[in-house]
């Protein structure tokens, strides 16, 4: 067992710190609570705390401290190892004798402390001697930061007229040396500038005004520094400053005041009601809403004809014109006027009143005004019977101006462009130069000019001119009425209510009377009374076959004065009605229509037409065979149908051809209404015909068309024997050909149809001198149908086989 422990000795510059360390103590612990003996067990190893000056200035290594053991004789044979923060780098140990060094300077605000581990151990066998074990060098920290504020400048504000005493801004520094050892972060704050009207508590860096009262308006912007230092403010201690800003606040503390006490304005009597004649202005040493102000008239001989008005942006009072201005009549006014705060403060309601007042002379300057009339407007009115040249009224105007020019009249032609109306330029008497209308209108609106004699001014009044009537219009029918009369209709029944209308307006209500003009036999009118009338039936029994419609002319009277009446026809038609009375048909074609067809039947014969027609148009285009066309012409050429003693006769014209309906779309056009208008005046029966046609169409056997081709050579040959001799007639071959045969072309390819394919050209025989064409045509043919590999039928062989019959 290790008698004597493991001594570590720790050598520092500064000797009174010796007494840290702590020396092994042998002895016995007492007895626990079961009496049982505790011994304290033998360390080799006994630890403190080392510390090291920070920033150390001496040259070479820094001593901390040396580790021995008991252990060691100083034969060579122990090796001290170090491990742990910063251990080899920052310290190093001899590993001989056990001394610690710092290789480099520290800085306790880098790093406080640094822990680290040792061991004794045999350099020859490599045993432990003793166990490892931590111990701690702690970085004693010496003054050398000085505070710093977290700002450079800082911003602050306070309302003016505050108290002594009155808080502004908390400022706080902070230092980086050791607040736990000794003095060095121990701050005091001062202020060095900013005295006498700011104060900063020195152990809090709390602002406060220092003098009471403070007026914005006197001055606005202080500037303070504070000081922060440490060391608690003792001589050698390191310090810090900071700027603060200091703004004072406004506050409601200035009444507004006038510059002067009486304001002088002008304003010309032309200014219209609502424009401004100018302004005065007050002074307010505030600011923002503090500074606001509110004029108001308080009383004068003019606050009935001016009025003031607040401009919120430039804190002004606004003098507007209430009421028109008169040179003539006045021309100097008075107004008092007041200005006020509009917010108030009353904790300085002390220094006030927060309000003052001022006299404003407005002078009104005369200018050369135009004439005005009497009235705003005329109306007049007059008789639309009166006789040109009456007078109808007069206006009147006057020169304003205390010169009083004389004035003259005229009418404004574009209001009457139709010269109805005149007017006397002296007087201003107005009178009509044409008859009126009230019909035409009513009402006639002109205007009328005043214009200054010796000047251009001049001014405008609108008339208003109203047509009164009189009785010179007829009351006619209110409307156009369609009246019929059933065939079966009985005696005194109602057929048609008429009514009235008169462009004439009658101090009273119209009232109109009703009567025929003679006696009628078959109809009859009865009075209502309330401007209507009933047209009745004087006896039953109506036929349209007799009579189709009665003419009945109605006499309209009205009762103002002087009594005018006319005289309306009223055409009543005799129409076929039903049972009930209701109307089936007026006309007399329907008694065609109802003796022989419906209404579907109608449709059946024109839906079968249709059918037909483009069944024509169709078979046209496919060698049709017209004798059947023919004969159904025939059959609707002549129809006589018999009808209560009366015969009707349809004639049509036969249709052209198929090709010259083709080349003629107007005949094919006749043809199609002819057809429609034969088969309207057939009953049905023929429309059974007309079924029986259509299937014999159907049947009918197409023949194929020789040549399938936009070009028929059937034109050509039609137009060959039109035109007797084909002479001309050279579209579909050279007719040099046929006269003779050795210029024939044997490269000449055909020109009527296009071959689909080429064959290679075949030597014919040879043709004698001064051969018949006829034998020339009929070799050629002989030719063609024994070729297999020959074209179609041509034009050539068309051509002569016509030409030879």
């Amino acid at each position: 067992m290790i008698t004597n422990l493991f001594t570590l000795l720790l050598l520092l510059s500064i000797p009174e710190w010796s007494s840290t360390l702590i020396r092994p103590v042998p002895g016995i612990s007492p007895p626990d609570k079961d009496g049982r003996t505790l011994h304290r067990t033998k360390r080799g190893w006994m630890w403190n705390s080392f510390f090291l000056l920070e920033e150390w200035t001496g040259s070479g290594k820094q001593y901390v401290g040396k580790l021995h053991s008991d252990m060691d004789t100083e034969d060579g044979s122990v090796k001290y190892v170090l491990t742990g923060d910063g251990a080899g780098t920052i310290f190093e140990i001899d590993e001989n004798s056990g001394d610690i060094h710092a290789t480099r300077r520290l800085d306790r605000e880098e790093k406080a402390s640094y822990t680290l581990s040792a061991k004794a151990i045999n350099k020859t066998s490599g045993q432990v001697l003793e166990r490892a074990s931590d111990f701690i060098i702690k970085i004693h920290d010496i003054n050398d930061n000085e505070p710093k504020f977290s700002k450079d400048t800082y911003l602050a504000s306070v309302p003016e007229m505050s108290n002594v005493g009155a808080f502004v801004m908390k400022v706080l520094a902070t230092d980086a040396d050791d607040e736990s050892y000794g003095n060095s972060a121990r701050l005091v704050y001062s202020i060095l500038q900013g005295q006498p009207y700011f104060s900063v508590e020195p152990d809090t860096g709390v602002i406060r005004t220092a003098l009471p009262n403070m007026i914005r308006e006197n001055r606005e912007h202080y500037q303070v520094v504070i000081q922060a230092k440490d060391m608690a403010g003792q001589m050698g201690g390191l310090s810090g400053t900071a700027t603060v800003n200091i703004t004072l606040l406004d506050v409601n503390n200035s009444p507004p005041r006038f510059n002067f006490s009486v304001y002088t304005l002008n304003a010309f009597e032309s200014a219209e009601v609502g424009s401004s004649v100018g302004s005065i202005k007050a002074n307010d040493a505030d600011t923002g809403e503090n500074a606001e102000m509110w004029y108001s008239i308080l009383d004068g001989d003019g606050q009935d004809v001016f009025s003031i008005a607040t401009d919120a942006a430039r804190q002004e009072g606004v003098i507007i014109v209430k009421k028109p201005l008169d040179y003539e009549s006045k021309r100097i006014y008075s107004l008092n006027v007041q200005v006020t705060n509009t917010h108030l403060d009353r904790r300085f309601s002390h220094l006030g009143p927060f309000s003052d007042t001022a006299t404003v002379k407005i002078t009104v300057k005369d200018v050369d005004e135009p004439p005005v009339f009497g009235r705003s407007h005329y109306i007049f009115e007059v008789d639309e019977d009166a006789p040109p040249g009456k007078s109808i009224g007069t206006v009147s105007a006057r020169d304003p101006d205390a010169i009083n020019h004389l004035v003259k009249y005229t009418i404004d032609r574009h209001t009457d462009l139709e010269r109805l109306f005149n007017i006397d330029s002296n007087n201003g008497t107005i009178s009509i130069l044409q008859t009126l209308d009230r019909e035409t209108s009513k009402w006639h609106n002109i205007s009328v000019l005043a214009t200054e004699i010796s000047g251009s001014l001049q001014t405008r009044v609108p008339v208003f001119i109203k047509v009164r009537d009189v009785n010179d219009n007829a009351p006619e029918f209110a409307m156009y009425y369609e009246t019929f009369v059933c065939e079966n209709v009985k005696a005194g029944q109602l057929i048609q209510t008429i009514s009235a209308v008169d462009t004439d307006e009658p101090l009273v209500a119209h009232k109109f009377v009703f009567s025929l003009s003679t006696v009628n036999p078959n109809f009859t009118i009865f009075d209502n009374e309330d401007n209507t009338a009933r047209i009745l039936t004087r006896r039953g029994g109506f036929s349209r076959q007799e009579m189709s419609s009665y003419l009945l002319p109605v006499v309209i009277s009205d009762n103002d004065y002087p009594i005018q009446s006319s005289t309306s026809t009223l055409t009543v038609r005799v129409c076929a009605c039903d049972s009930r009375g209701k109307v089936q048909t007026c006309s007399t074609e329907a008694l065609l229509l109802s003796a022989g067809l419906s209404t579907g039947a109608l449709v059946a014969i024109l839906l079968c037409i249709i059918i037909l027609l483009s069944h024509l148009l169709n078979e046209c285009h496919s060698g049709f065979d017209y004798s059947i066309f023919h004969s159904f012409v025939a059959i609707v050429i002549v129809v006589i149908r018999f009808q209560s003693l009366s015969i009707f006769i349809v004639l049509t014209v036969t249709p052209l051809p198929c090709t010259e309906m083709l080349r003629d779309h107007k005949a094919l056009f006749i043809s199609a209404v002819t057809i429609v208008i034969a088969m309207f005046c057939l009953s049905v029966p023929v429309s059974i015909v007309i079924v029986v046609l259509f299937a014999a169409l159907r049947r009918q056997k197409k023949k194929e068309p020789l040549i399938i081709s936009k070009e028929d050579v059937r034109d050509n040959v039609v137009s060959y024997n039109d035109e007797g001799g084909g002479e001309e007639d050279t579209q579909a071959f050279d007719i040099g050909t046929l006269r003779n045969p050795e210029v024939i072309d044997t490269n000449k390819m055909r020109r009527d149809i296009i071959p689909e394919m080429l064959f290679p050209f075949r030597r014919v025989s040879p043709i004698k001198d001064n051969t018949d064409v006829r034998d020339f045509i009929n070799s050629r043919l002989q030719e063609n149908d024994s070729d297999p590999t020959a074209p179609p039928y041509d034009s050539l062989a068309t051509y002569a086989y016509e030409a030879y019959h």
